[in-house]
């Protein structure tokens, strides 16, 4: 399946092309819908978030709720509060508090561990080089939080 590569969005009178690797989540405010680069810029899309979806690959960009599409590189901390509720903290950070639904909270849990027997496929080496190219955060932290369940 083929998915989207890069967005071309707008920063004043110019046009940019960002890659999909580069954008860390999808946030919708009231109709709008805005890309968070990793670099923390921000950027209004002409997608909904529904469409997003469908166009980027289901192993890195997981839908949390009706408002964000995240890269699962993002994911900062991840807060266990009860069966069902999930929070997560994002990077770059979001102005507010950003809750797993409780209706996605079992699939969310199901993609990192589908997340954690890929990277775990891969040989120790690649592992290690894939650890130290995502700063081995998310793999230590998706590790420690599947212990946790």
């Amino acid at each position: 399946r083929m998915y989207k590569q890069r967005f071309l969005v707008s920063s004043g009178t110019s046009l940019l092309s960002v890659k999909a690797s580069e954008i860390a989540y999808f946030f919708s405010v009231e109709k709008s819908v805005f890309m968070m680069t990793n670099a923390g810029k921000s950027y209004d899309l002409d997608y909904s978030l529904d469409k997003l979806e469908t166009i980027l690959p289901d192993k890195e960009f997981f839908r949390v709720n009706r408002q964000f599409l995240v890269n699962i590189n993002a994911i900062k901390r991840i807060s266990v509060l009860s069966k069902s509720r999930i929070k997560i903290v994002l990077e770059p950070d979001f102005k507010e508090e950003v809750f797993v639904s409780n209706a996605r909270s079992r699939e969310f849990r199901l993609w990192l561990d589908r997340w954690v027997a890929w990277a775990g496929s891969i040989s120790k080496y690649k592992m290690f080089l894939f650890a130290f190219i995502n700063n081995f955060k998310n793999v230590y932290l998706i590790f420690s939080v599947l212990s946790c369940w």
